[in-house]
């Protein structure tokens, strides 16, 4: 549901097409000879529409993710009314946070916690920064605040 809360916020940037993504999956590809990319989509379409424009396999967890996103109340709601599984949820999130924290590169929104979460987990891991491509603004340090990024604007960490 973040997507739903770019929609309601003035800070955040709104959620970018798939061809965003591919085309900066492709720019990873082309540099560090990718030679698959993971997935990790609530878009139930996305997956095949990634492996039409890259060219290499694009994997996914296969799960079907519109019980868990596919509405237009925030998931914390659903839980709470008994229309999404806490659990379920919890372990979708985990697996493909620890499957992108393994990735060699990262492709994503920074202004996701789940992306920024991964690329701290990924160069912790590692010892260094891993090449990384955010569609929206740069990666930053504080949590829920909004501050200045020279070229971003106001932007909503």
């Amino acid at each position: 549901d973040a997507c739903m809360h770019a929609r309601l916020s003035r800070f955040r940037p709104q959620c970018a097409p798939v061809e965003e993504y591919a085309a900066a999956a492709a720019d990873m590809v082309r540099r560090y000879g990718a030679a698959s990319v993971f997935l990790a989509s609530d878009n139930p379409e996305a997956a095949d529409q990634m492996r039409a424009m890259l060219g290499v396999p694009v994997m996914t967890l296969g799960l079907d993710r519109s019980r868990l996103f596919g509405a237009d109340w925030f998931l914390e709601f659903r839980t709470q009314a008994g229309l999404a599984d806490a659990q379920e949820v919890t372990e979708a999130a985990l697996t493909d946070l620890l499957l992108l924290a393994e990735a060699d590169m990262l492709v994503g929104s920074f202004a996701s916690h789940m992306t920024r979460l991964a690329y701290e987990l990924m160069a912790g891991q590692r010892g260094f920064h891993p090449p990384y491509i955010s569609i929206d603004y740069p990666w930053c340090f504080h949590f829920m605040e909004k501050g200045w990024v020279p070229g971003f604007g106001m932007v909503n960490c």
